[in-house]
């Protein structure tokens, strides 16, 4: 990305919304998170279901929203995929965390982006697979190149079951 593009300015009136634009293509996306860097470029991630296409997939626009970028699967392929997430870190890195779900039982993986979302690390297991219940990781990266995951595992709603909430950090920008 040129840093010396001119950014286009979006002209809405204080308190006002824009008419809302479909981000990707097909049906069964859910929308799951949204990250807005230093230089204004809105970073979206989300989830779509299928046994084919189903996975995590990102999308940047650099006119604040008017346009997206097409989608990009940030997932493996043909995994299930819940909750993914999104933070923006040190030097606008793009950091997006989600769970997969696979005969395995259910883990927490990561991956990131130096370039605003152009390229991608490799994909970075958190959590070892197992039989227990991960959901909702929440990711945050701060301006030392620290990233910090949490996440909950068991069921809340289900009084029955423990439920305890999880986290886990990178010092390296995500690298590891």
């Amino acid at each position: 990305k040129n840093k010396s593009q001119q950014k286009s300015v979006l002209n809405v009136s204080p308190g006002s919304w824009i008419e809302p634009v479909s981000i990707g293509e097909g049906e069964g996306s859910i929308g799951r998170g949204t990250a807005v860097d230093s230089e204004n470029r809105v970073h979206v991630v989300s989830q779509k279901r299928g046994p084919d296409n189903g996975g995590a997939f990102y999308s940047g626009s650099d006119d604040f929203g008017e346009t997206w970028e097409k989608e990009q699967r940030i997932s493996e392929t043909g995994v299930f995929v819940l909750n993914p997430n999104i933070a923006i870190g040190k030097d606008d890195s793009v950091h997006i965390a989600w769970v997969e779900r696979t005969a395995e039982g259910t883990a927490i993986f990561y991956r990131n982006s130096q370039d605003h979302g152009q390229t991608w690390s490799s994909v970075i297991q958190v959590t070892e697979y197992g039989n227990q219940t991960l959901s909702s990781p929440a990711i945050a990266a701060d301006s030392n190149g620290r990233v910090h995951i949490a996440w909950h595992e068991g069921a809340p709603e289900e009084p029955s079951t423990v439920s305890r909430v999880f986290y886990a950090r990178s010092i390296d920008n995500g690298k590891t």
